[in-house]
């Protein structure tokens, strides 16, 4: 595992896995759109591929090595392209698994592609720009723009690209380049910083929301599709510069991977809203060289970028979670009611006299009972905006409150034991109960802790009087409701018989001999954090005391 010198407890640091894939100098990678697949090319080294998030990683052999600048997957994964600095270049439409060489004159230095593969882009450092807008089927060479081409990105549809350059002796002033008909023909676009260190480029699945990064200041981000840009401050003017960048399908979420000017370090960069906040925590300070590739899968859920360390090349994967603040409002909520009662009550009185004679007497009485009632509640609501980042101290844990909340999944399962005690007040079958949940259900057995109920063996067993029902609730702690909702569909897909036999073989390593059966479990999500009353709950409230002094208005002229 390559080693990561985290300066913040939040951020990058939760849920990042670091994958030596092989020999190189430094490492360009993509991503399906989930995340599951990826493909890496390795400078000075081979392709590679992986069907598990990049926790393992296949060479493929057949393109052979060379210094492979960029590489695009499609959204699915099935289709991969790639740019080496080279002559030639290859792509594949099953995963990797078998390569086309296209012949070529350029020496290729980027590529993307649209989600479904048909559009494909490649950019060369020789003023060449490549398309094919079937899949690699027939090729449009574009070779009148006197630029070193650098970066390339493409839509969703693969109907919008774009191409960037940077300064180059060679030929001019860097510049942007879009075609918006699938690369048949291109067009000078508007260039922030004069183009002269024009990076990396993302694009939103639209095109709409455009990040590009430049190597000597600081990003740049549009939400017009390049028609204006805006510099994004991180850090003092000159501290940072940037190589990489990555955009959600809808714009929202950003990451930039950047260079600290005065160190040589790298440093993550997340926007959570379009590019308008920036924050550095969390953040994570990288022993690595490069960092020139970066992504992010279509939901912003999950990022990667790549570098090298000593000739190794190496793929990170992380959970984004974006800088937001909490704020809180009051509002006075006043409801004045008046409820007017009235009882009537008629009598009657008769007498009778020894002449037969009968006289009545009926009389009327009505009373009016009228009470106001006037409720006066503070509400104080309480909502996430985004807020500044500290762009001055990059391991400022106090600059940013992180937006998802902490979140619980509660699995509860029922246990058949022989004696309660005997497990609840041995720490070390506890932690192996742990160990074993976590092994059957798929996650962090850090995450996890467990408390038990012990339940009336009589009435649970029936006649099996020698065993007890023991609950153990275990408690999965996420970072946000999000991940516990998708945890607890996991859980629920895990047997009972495979929840047991993961359970019973971890307290069996630890030697424990006494029955220890799951007779079943169910899973709830329970949020962490309490909630402030609303204006709603105010309002209710003042409703049910005027409700109540109504009744009590009633109740009242009942007496008169």
């Amino acid at each position: 595992m390559l080693p990561l010198l985290l300066l913040s407890v939040f951020g990058l640091a939760r849920g990042m896995s670091s994958v030596l894939v092989g020999a190189g100098s430094d490492c360009r990678i993509a991503m399906s759109s989930d995340g599951t697949k990826m493909v890496a090319g390795l400078d000075g080294g081979s392709l590679y591929t992986s069907m598990d998030s990049g926790a393992t990683w296949t060479e493929r052999t057949e393109p052979g090595s060379k210094p492979w600048l960029g590489v695009a997957m499609s959204a699915d994964g099935s289709k991969i392209s790639t740019a080496p600095r080279s002559s030639n270049f290859w792509i594949s439409d099953n995963g990797g698994e078998n390569w086309t060489e296209i012949s070529s004159r350029g020496a290729w230095t980027a590529t993307a592609m649209s989600d479904d593969g048909s559009v494909i882009v490649v950019t060369s450092s020789d003023a060449e720009i490549s398309t094919s807008a079937d899949g690699g089927q027939n090729w449009v060479e574009e070779t009148g723009i006197a630029m070193r081409f650098e970066a390339a990105a493409s839509t969703a549809t693969g109907s919008f690209l774009v191409a960037t350059a940077p300064f180059s002796s060679s030929y001019s002033n860097g510049g942007v380049y879009t075609s918006a008909d699938s690369g048949a023909t291109w067009v000078e676009s508007t260039a922030p910083n004069s183009g002269s260190q024009n990076g990396d480029i993302a694009l939103s699945a639209d095109g709409m929301i455009q990040v590009l990064v430049v190597k000597s200041g600081m990003p740049w981000v549009s939400s017009d599709m390049g028609a204006t840009w805006t510099e994004v401050q991180l850090g003092s003017q000159g501290q940072y510069g940037c190589n990489s960048a990555a955009v959600s399908d809808d714009g929202s979420k950003m990451f930039v991977c950047c260079n600290l000017q005065s160190s040589g370090f790298k440093y993550a960069w997340l926007s959570g809203d379009g590019g308008t906040t920036w924050g550095t925590d969390p953040s994570v300070e990288i022993q690595l060289d490069g960092c020139q590739s970066a992504s992010l899968t279509a939901d912003g859920s999950m990022g990667a970028f790549s570098g090298a360390a000593s000739g190794q090349a190496y793929a990170v994967t992380f959970d984004p979670v974006y800088p937001t603040t909490t704020v809180t409002t009051t509002a006075t909520v006043t409801a004045t009611t008046t409820v007017t009662a009235t009882a009537t009550t008629t009598l009657t009185d008769t007498m009778t006299a020894t002449d037969t004679s009968t006289a009545t007497d009926t009389s009327t009485e009505t009373v009016t009972a009228t009470v106001t009632v006037t409720d006066t509640s503070t509400a104080t609501t309480t909502g996430t905006v985004t807020s500044a980042a500290d762009t001055t101290d990059p391991t400022d844990e106090t600059t940013t409150t992180m937006a998802p909340v902490p979140t619980v999944v509660e699995v509860s399962v029922e246990l058949t034991v022989d004696d309660p005690t005997v497990i609840t007040e041995n720490e070390t079958l506890k932690d192996a109960m742990v160990d074993g949940f976590a092994s059957a259900m798929g996650v962090d057995p850090s995450q996890v802790t467990v408390e038990f109920v012990e339940v009336n063996a009589s009435r649970r067993l029936g006649a099996r009087r020698l065993s007890t029902t023991l609950v153990a609730i275990f408690k999965v702690t996420l970072p946000s409701a999000e991940a516990a909702e998708e945890t607890k569909a996991a859980i629920e897909q895990v047997s009972v018989t495979d929840t047991n036999t993961a359970i019973a073989q971890a307290v069996a390593d630890v030697g424990y001999t006494g029955t220890v059966e799951v007779t079943g479990k169910t899973a709830t999500v329970v949020t962490t954090t309490s909630r402030s009353g609303g204006l709603n709950d105010a309002a209710d409230d003042a409703t049910s005391k005027v409700v109540t002094t109504a009744l009590l208005a009633v109740s009242l002229s009942a007496f008169f």
